[in-house]
């Protein structure tokens, strides 16, 4: 799974940089920013702080102590508490009508929240086939990276992001008003390369309660690099868990066994996932992978201000735009 696209200094995932190294014909093209990017571009002061933060954890050796106390504080028992309180004060709106919406598949939103508080993933929907289209084009033609803030650059992805289906699944699962925080394009080329570590499986928990929407822009049938969770390991932690944000192949395989799915698809496949449940990606023999992720959280905190400074932003936008303005003429990035 790629990193989440807002900044956490205490998350194990978390991209310092948010943004991506392009090449150079792409960075040095005069492509011109619209209005709608440069009305977007988010705070820089907070940003540089939470990463400030990290850095100086990570310095003075306490950034592992940090990671625990907030595993044990976000994920603790008593997250009960302001996840009653933001129920209260943010209750969700009522389920809307889903002829508007543009997916298809996504027909009960309660019972997918049902199947996800269950077995912590619904392999649900899937995209039109022009928006498939348009955003595989898109991922084949960008270098390999991780894009953020996609919402606010992509038209396709911000109708994705603000779908009534997907809303009604969101507002039943949280039973408040969702909040999304991120939404990135992540590109790999080499999934032999694994810095971040996602072919371990691991847990994400980016606050008191999450869900996240995932998009296979490409085939993915058992030779690529699929998507693997634990079912229902989100709800069978216990207190020792608390600390267990990684575990071995073995250990899966030994705990989890049965429950362990594979989620394959073609082009477009939607799915809804908790993952606070032990999940990994599976390396394949593909030489490219797009997916594209949508975070939501229940509440917007203090850590989950940051997208990146303005100048990543505006960066990555001319490069997407310059990406659009080339697509028909220029052969797909390998």
């Amino acid at each position: 799974m790629p990193p989440s696209s807002f900044v956490d200094p205490l998350c194990e995932d978390s991209v310092e940089s948010g943004a991506v190294t392009a090449d150079t014909e792409y960075q040095e093209a005069g492509i011109a920013q619209s209005a709608r990017v440069e009305k977007t571009a988010t705070n820089d002061g907070l940003v540089w702080l939470v990463i400030a933060l990290r850095r100086t954890l990570k310095r003075t050796g306490l950034l592992p102590l940090a990671r625990d106390l907030r595993a044990i504080m976000v994920l603790g028992p008593w997250r009960v508490i302001p996840r009653f309180l933001i129920r209260q004060l943010r209750p969700a709106a009522p389920l809307n009508t889903i002829d508007d919406s543009v997916l298809t598949g996504i027909l009960d939103p309660i019972a997918i929240a049902e199947e996800i508080h269950r077995n912590s993933i619904a392999i649900e929907g899937a995209l039109p086939r022009d928006m498939t289209d348009r955003l595989r084009i898109l991922a084949e033609r960008l270098p390999a990276g991780e894009y953020q803030d996609m919402h606010r650059i992509d038209d396709d992805v911000r109708r994705l992001s603000e779908d009534v289906a997907i809303r009604n699944v969101l507002r039943s699962y949280f039973r408040c008003e969702p909040e999304l925080i991120g939404a990135t394009l992540d590109i790999s080329s080499d999934e032999s390369f694994d810095p971040k570590g996602l072919h371990e499986f691991h847990i994400d928990y980016p606050g008191w309660e999450s869900l996240c929407v995932f998009v296979y822009l490409n085939d993915i049938t058992s030779d690529k690099s699929y998507h693997l969770v634990a079912k229902g390991s989100h709800r069978r932690r216990g207190v020792k868990g608390l600390l267990r944000r990684r575990i071995s192949d073995e250990e899966a395989q030994r705990r989890f066994g049965p429950s362990l799915q594979a989620v394959l698809g073609p082009a477009g496949t939607i799915f809804f996932e908790n993952t606070e449940a032990y999940h990994r990606r599976q390396p394949g023999k593909e030489k490219r992978r797009a997916l594209l992720k949508l975070t939501y959280l229940s509440h917007r905190g203090i850590l989950t201000q940051g997208r990146g400074s303005k100048e990543q932003f505006a960066r990555t936008a001319r490069l997407v735009e310059t990406v659009r303005a080339t697509e028909l003429t220029r052969e797909p990035v390998l």
